[in-house]
């Protein structure tokens, strides 16, 4: 077949991509781009295939596609057709469904260490490119969080062979995780890592940190249990911290402990949130609001819809083969005080204990916001508005419609308010419209210059479920903000303990009028009619 009928093929296939972007709809153009990619290109009867894999793109990324890696991530329905060619496959499919093309690329850390890249973009690609324009001797370019985690070289002792299990999801749970990892490694013990990069498949590699080379072997646990017990078995692991449960495979409450146990292995738990205690993991009720708890009677009422669940397990049975995992454990911890308590609400017979991964002394009391008008004083003629800064992504249970209420209510009245959120949104679009300025993703190395860059007066963290912990509370504080929070989690526990914030009832939570009123009166501002009868 001519050249040119192969690049019109891919072409008819990006420019369906590149609709669905523009419009935001992605579910549909992803069924779109992978019926057209699995009947014309990697169909059966293509003659063009071998065209395509021609293209430029498909010869850039192939040396760094693992086929038989690849292949194991995806559902059996597919297999068969991206078996004729996983490079194809993964290129046209896989790389916008979060499939990572081999061990050690992660796309979900790659993506948010690449904040600029779009969704259509093929982050593998992305990277070759970086790759071959990088001069001769440059560091390698990351593509999972193992690669810029400052963990201590590994200095041979006598300690403890630390094996510890991470999903692949990232986030406050990960980084958590990496500074625990380097305490053990500061300690003396050795640490392997069961490090996941796809959250496609339980497909995990054994990762010694801190020493110069990796482990190559891969495990499925939800199909290589047996191998998996045979590499645990002779690799010298003396002691399992499970960092969470979160995408393990089926029944991982049960066949952990029993492997465990079978090995003569103690484990610890790191508790960083409530999945052992609720399918829903953040404890937000299917009315979008905090449930108080396990301990209410409507627990199976709220499940009963199916949305939105960890676990289909029905809550009273699933909190039965949780408690049966966490009394096998060793130890348990928790990132503070707060969630320790609420575990201790239900299982009063389990002790808890409380590792901070940060270190809270030394910070100083915030700075006053800077002067809003011309005069240097407040409530002038002449204010601008109050900027009032959100850190880190924000979804359902980190405040989204609190927040969404809020900017809809200060654009009605034309409050002096405005809100910059240094961070993504499970919805920017509709955030945008309520007028709320969107930052978008940062690097997390980069997070405090992208604060600045925001200029925020002061931080509200409008979080509706009890955090465990929260890094971005830290950014806050070490930069000197005023910081205002809703009393609940650890982010309160936190601000109580410094004596510093401002913390607001949860029951405001859904009073956008009464939290606008709440930092107009906080900062002494007026608003407009006020100022019209004043003047």
């Amino acid at each position: 077949m001519p050249k040119d009928g192969s690049a019109r093929a891919l072409g008819l296939s990006n420019a369906v991509l590149a609709f669905v972007a523009r419009f935001r709809l992605q579910h549909w153009g992803l069924l779109l781009s992978r019926l057209f990619a699995e009947i014309a290109i990697l169909g059966p009867v293509a003659p063009w295939r071998a065209w395509i894999r021609r293209l430029p793109r498909f010869r850039l990324i192939a040396p760094h596609v693992d086929g038989p890696y690849y292949l194991r991530q995806l559902p059996p329905e597919w297999r068969t057709g991206a078996a004729r060619d996983p490079v194809l496959h993964y290129g046209l499919i896989g790389c916008l469904r979060g499939y990572a093309p081999r061990p050690g690329f992660d796309p979900v850390f790659y993506r948010a260490d690449n904040p600029d890249l779009p969704w259509a973009r093929d982050p593998l690609a992305h990277y070759a490119r970086r790759l071959a324009a990088a001069p001769a001797g440059s560091p390698p370019i990351p593509t999972s969080s193992l690669m810029i985690e400052a963990h201590p070289r590994e200095a041979p002792s006598d300690g403890e062979h630390v094996l510890t299990i991470m999903h692949a999801r990232g986030g406050g749970s990960e980084r958590y995780l990496a500074l625990y990892e380097a305490t053990l490694l500061a300690e003396g013990h050795r640490v392997t890592r069961l490090a996941r990069d796809t959250t496609r498949a339980p497909l995990f590699r054994p990762v010694r940190l801190g020493a110069p080379d990796e482990e190559g072997t891969v495990f499925d646990l939800g199909e290589d249990a047996d191998a998996f017990r045979d590499w645990l078995h002779g690799s010298g692991i003396t002691r399992i911290v499970l960092n969470h449960i979160v995408d393990l495979p089926p029944g991982v409450v049960t066949w952990f402990p029993a492997l465990c146990a079978e090995a003569g292995l103690p484990f610890e738990v790191i508790l960083h949130d409530y999945l052992m205690l609720c399918p829903r993991i953040n404890l937000i009720a299917r009315d979008g609001r905090y449930c108080g708890g396990p301990l209410r009677a409507d627990c199976e009422a709220c499940v009963s819809d199916g949305r939105g669940l960890a676990t289909s397990v029905p809550p009273a049975l699933w909190r039965e083969e949780t408690g049966r995992l966490l009394r096998a454990a060793a130890r348990l911890v928790a990132p503070h005080a707060d969630a320790a308590a609420r575990f201790a609400e239900y299982w009063p017979d389990l002790a808890v204990s409380v590792w901070e991964p940060e270190d809270d002394t030394g910070i100083e009391p915030p700075r006053s916001p800077a002067p809003r008008d011309a005069e240097g004083g407040h409530g002038g003629a002449v204010d601008r508005p109050l900027r009032i800064g959100l850190i880190g992504a924000l979804n359902a249970p980190k405040g989204f419609a609190v927040i969404r209420a809020l900017a809809e209510h200060v654009k009605a009245q034309g409050l002096p308010l405005h809100i910059v959120l240094i961070g993504p949104s499970a919805h920017d679009a509709s955030l945008r419209d309520a007028g709320v300025e969107i930052v978008g993703r940062y690097r997390e190395a980069e997070a405090e210059a992208a604060i600045r860059r925001a200029r925020p007066d002061i931080v509200f963290v409008p979080a509706i479920w009890p955090e465990t912990w929260s890094f971005t509370l830290t950014l806050a504080l070490k930069l000197r903000l005023p910081v205002h929070a809703f009393d609940i989690g650890a982010v309160a526990g936190r601000l109580r303990r410094l004596g510093l914030g401002t913390l607001v009832p949860l029951e405001k939570a859904d009073d956008a009028a009464w939290l606008a009123d709440h930092f107009m009166r906080t900062y002494g501002l007026a608003a407009p009619n006020d100022r019209k009868e004043a003047a």
